[in-house]
């Protein structure tokens, strides 16, 4: 068996994973009478199955913010390697589906750089709440 086709292996056994579906692109802000900004992708580049990680708690970041200690919790998105080739740190991601998790549907989020390997079963990239 060779690394090719373990990997193949690896990724069809980790896209049958993911339940969730999600948008990805370019996106352009737009500030409301409220002054709230609302985010709009405007050139998609994928959508599709990903699965959201959130580390837990007990693996989070503590910070030192001034006269606080905020723990910070790591969130990755992972989507299929194949299909994601032209997503880019700096875009958005829209949570469309979860049926594990309703409460993530519509959630936007921010991607960062992206966690390339020559064997990934998936493409990961880090993510953070839109402000």
């Amino acid at each position: 068996m060779s690394r090719e086709s373990v990997t193949a292996r690896g990724r069809t056994f980790a896209e049958e994973g993911m339940t969730s579906t999600c948008r990805i692109g370019d996106y352009t802000p737009t500030v409301g009478d409220d002054l709230a900004t609302a985010y709009t992708i405007t050139a998609e580049t994928y959508a599709g199955a990903c699965e959201l990680e959130v580390s837990s708690s007990t693996t989070g970041r503590a910070v030192d913010a001034g006269t606080q200690v905020v723990s910070l919790r790591d969130a990755v998105l992972e989507v299929p390697v194949i299909a994601s080739g032209n997503v880019k740190a700096g875009q958005m991601v829209e949570m469309v589906t979860n049926p594990l998790d309703t409460s993530t549907v519509g959630l936007q989020l921010r991607i960062g750089a992206p966690d390339d390997k020559t064997y990934g079963v998936t493409r990961r990239f880090p993510v953070e709440v839109m402000p």
